[in-house]
This record gives structure tokens, C-alpha cells and sequence, in this order.
């Protein structure tokens, strides 16, 4: 049974998507622009609990693994789940961390670019159901 062309991307979509993206693009970079060279040692959080989600998966990645985090609640640490460590992201980029290549010194950067790219992402897959739904 063939799948509808109902649902089969427009050969024009592409030239939507690509003008969606870098009108994001020219917008992340007039709003985030002045810290964008120091990226790596801006966090884009303000407040201490801002500085707690920076703090967490810079500690877990130096020196933490699995599910175990020993940065909070001394001598006995947390389970990654409850300190808002972002577990997939710090999994990831401790098992690099410990295997491959030191990024520890990297993570704040990583990790805003990362929020940043989520804002380009978001409006892409945003435009793309907007599309769908015929709106």
C-alpha cells in the first residue's frame, strides 16, 4: 500500500527550512553575541540554582561514573536522577571524558551550546508540525 503524498515533503520545504533556521541563527547570535567568544566560562543561568546545574555535570564528568554522584550529600553522594545532572548529557560526555579525550575544561561550553542549539532545533521541528497540521 503506498504512503500518501499527503505526508511527503514539498520540494520547496527545504528553502523553508534553511531560511527558518539561519533567521534563528542571526537571532541567537544578536541576543547571545557578546558572550558567545567566551562561551566556555559564561554560564547562561542566572542564580544559584543556575549555577547548581552548571556545577553538576561539571562535577559528575571529572570525577564521577554510572549512577552514583558524589558531589552532594557527603560521605555518602546522590543518585545522578536527583541532582538535575542531565544524565544522558553526562553519561555521554563523562564516558568521552574518561575514554577518549579530556573535556571536562569544555563542559560549560558544551553545555551552552547545546541550550542554544535546542532554540534552532525546536523551531525547526516546530515549523515542521505546524506544516503538517496545515497551519
Amino acid at each position: 500500500m503506498p504512503i500518501s503524498n499527503k505526508y511527503h515533503r514539498k520540494t520547496g520545504d527545504w528553502r523553508a527550512d534553511l531560511l527558518l533556521i539561519l533567521a534563528g541563527s542571526i537571532v541567537i547570535i544578536i541576543a547571545f553575541g557578546d558572550i558567545i567568544p567566551v562561551f566556555n566560562i559564561t554560564p547562561l543561568g542566572a542564580g544559584l540554582d543556575g549555577w547548581k546545574n552548571y556545577f553538576t555535570p561539571l562535577w559528575y564528568i571529572q570525577y564521577d561514573s554510572g549512577f552514583h554522584f558524589s558531589g552532594m550529600n557527603y560521605p555518602y553522594g546522590e543518585h545522578v536522577l536527583f541532582t538535575d545532572n542531565q544524565p544522558l548529557f553526562s553519561w555521554i560526555l563523562g564516558w568521552i571524558n574518561q575514554h577518549l579525550v579530556d573535556i571536562h575544561t569544555y563542559t560549560i561550553g558544551i553545555l551552552n551550546s547545546l541550550e542554544l542549539l535546542s532554540i534552532l532545533g525546536c523551531m525547526y521541528f516546530l515549523h515542521r508540525i505546524m506544516r503538517r497540521l496545515g497551519m
